[in-house]
């Protein structure tokens, strides 16, 4: 086999080091790998279902004892190249899940990763063996990457519920005890035991469907209830009081369909008529200010997902963790704007919220991948880099809302405690003085290239430099830099300023008695005439 040659040649070039050692540092690299790449699996279905599939994940090297056990009870000699060719779960990787369902889909994401390669499987949840156990067994290969070579190892995947593995645990031990040799009497209440876990799986997998059922049928009753409260509202106003349903608002969804009712049928159709005549290709509220449809008001409902439903709040062991539980209030009004530093500019606080809302829509869909990856990078400045995060929206906000501690959150979950970006940002909370005097220089060049390039050439070359490089992107709004002027300077400024302001009270008041003078001459002359 092509991963046994690639052992047997990464263990000859480790001249200075015990093939075991050698042999055994692989298999621990083998596991780093497909340790990071399950965390990372589980992240991305939280994130995409708001579900967490994987309870726990395990983690192991078999023992050289064990694997000497093993080469025996195969019939083979102990050696490195037999341990390698014939004791395939030396590392082993357990999955524990909560539902039975779990395992095959979790089974299934695995399969696809392009850099695993799926060597066998054994399905001992359809297939139990004699004893009872059941669990989804995955051999794979891993490419290890090391200096001078690839070396493709093998991972033992284990795939059980909780039930599943308090039983093998359980089993392993008793069996362990008595060396494979336990009274016939254990092994029958074993396999009893065996089907009560089983009966256990399927009973909590069909009560975990029979809830998944209900809170759709509880969205279907809000439905029904909202359709019936504005069918009785339109019977109220319009029926038994002759009035108006919309007054001095305009025409949404839930008023879409009676429209027709308020207004009549002839004045409905000519309306029809003047709305196509200004919008032939119906591309404006299409199905919503006219809509023949009688149940639009409970169909094409906008979207509302939770945003802050795991971070409602803030993590025991993490104070400075915001909690944004609250931003599901919203009811987008837009009253948080007047107070938005950056509307206008990039995007208000309420349209931050609305852009988080599709991508958590998107994420849990599933629906739109290319959409979903272009809105969080389209989002990353506009939305997350430009936000003050100064908390000003709350002022004005019927709810409180405080949309900073969701760019906050954003911004921890973008950049973790111990990551590379959290140590250059703590640094330079800790320098800001030297740091912000190190950038006048930067906006007086920024400044110079500006005047010598202009506006145009400027915006193009930072915007490039701004998605090629990750830095700031200039705009024609940026400051120049500011020289902090000493106590000297400023008293011989305003030395000349008085200086000046004498000056020209001293010139003024010499034309004023110039002009008097003029006034009193021409009023003696005016006198001595008459």
């Amino acid at each position: 086999m092509r991963s046994e040659q690639q052992v047997e040649a990464a263990l000859k070039s480790y001249e200075d080091v015990d093939s075991w050692k050698t042999i055994i540092f692989l298999y621990n690299a083998a596991l780093k790998e497909v340790g990071t790449k399950l965390e990372i699996l589980n992240d991305e279905f939280q994130h995409v279902h708001q579900y967490n599939p994987i309870e726990h994940i395990k983690t192991r090297i078999k023992t050289p004892d064990s694997i000497v056990k093993k080469l025996k009870r195969y019939g083979h000699e102990t050696s490195i190249e037999n341990m390698v060719r014939y004791v395939n779960d030396i590392a082993g990787v357990r999955l524990i899940c909560s539902f039975t369902s779990d395992i095959y889909r979790l089974a299934e994401m695995i399969g696809n990763q392009s850099d695993l390669k799926v060597l066998s499987i054994k399905d001992y949840i359809k297939n139990p063996k004699e004893s009872g156990y059941k669990s989804y067994h995955m051999l794979v290969s891993v490419p290890i990457f090391l200096s001078d070579s690839v070396v493709d190892t093998k991972v033992e995947i284990q795939i059980r519920t909780i039930a599943m593995d308090f039983w093998a645990s359980l089993e392993h031990k008793i069996y362990y005890k008595f060396e494979g040799n336990a009274p016939e009497y254990i092994s029958k209440d074993l396999q009893e035991c065996a089907k009560m876990v089983s009966e256990l799986d399927d009973k909590m997998l069909s009560l975990n469907e029979a809830i998944r059922e209900c809170i759709a049928q509880q969205d279907k009753d809000q439905i029904q209830m909202n359709e019936e409260l504005m069918n009785d509202v339109k019977t109220l106003v319009i029926d038994k009081y002759d009035g108006s349903l919309k007054a001095e608002h305009g025409t949404g969804r839930n008023m879409a369909p009676f429209v027709k009712y308020e207004w009549g049928e002839k004045a409905y159709r000519m309306m029809q008529a003047v709305k196509t005549l200004f919008d032939p290709l119906n591309i404006l509220n299409p199905g919503v200010i006219f809509n023949d449809d009688p149940q639009c008001h409970i169909k094409n409902f906008k979207p509302l997902p939770l945003l802050g439903s795991s971070h409602r709040q803030p993590a025991e062991n993490n104070k400075s963790t915001p909690d944004i539980g609250p931003i599901d209030k919203c009811i987008e009004c837009g009253f948080c704007e007047v107070n938005c530093l950056t509307c206008g500019f990039t995007l208000s606080s309420r349209q931050r919220i609305v852009l988080q809302r599709e991508i958590s829509r998107l994420k849990e869909s599933g629906e739109n991948p290319q959409r979903l990856a272009t809105l969080q990078k389209q989002y990353r400045y506009p939305g997350n880099q430009t936000c003050a995060g100064d908390g000003l929206c709350s002022t004005s906000c019927p709810m409180g809302i405080n949309t900073g501690d969701l760019t906050h959150y954003i911004r921890q979950q973008e950049l973790p405690e111990g990551s590379f970006a959290y140590s250059i940002g703590n640094f330079a909370a800790n320098h800001f003085a030297g740091i912000k005097s190190s950038l006048r220089p930067m906006l007086t060049l920024a400044n110079a290239t500006h005047t010598v390039l202009g506006t145009s050439a400027m915006l193009t070359l930072t915007t490039g430099m701004h998605n090629l490089l990750g830095i700031p992107q200039w705009t024609p709004f940026m400051p120049k830099s500011y020289k902090r002027r000493e106590k000297g300077d400023l008293s011989r400024e305003k030395e000349r300023e008085e200086s000046q302001s004498d000056s020209n009270t001293g010139s003024q008041l010499s034309t004023f008695n110039s002009q008097l003078s003029t006034a009193f001459s021409r009023l003696a002359s005016s006198a001595s005439t008459t």
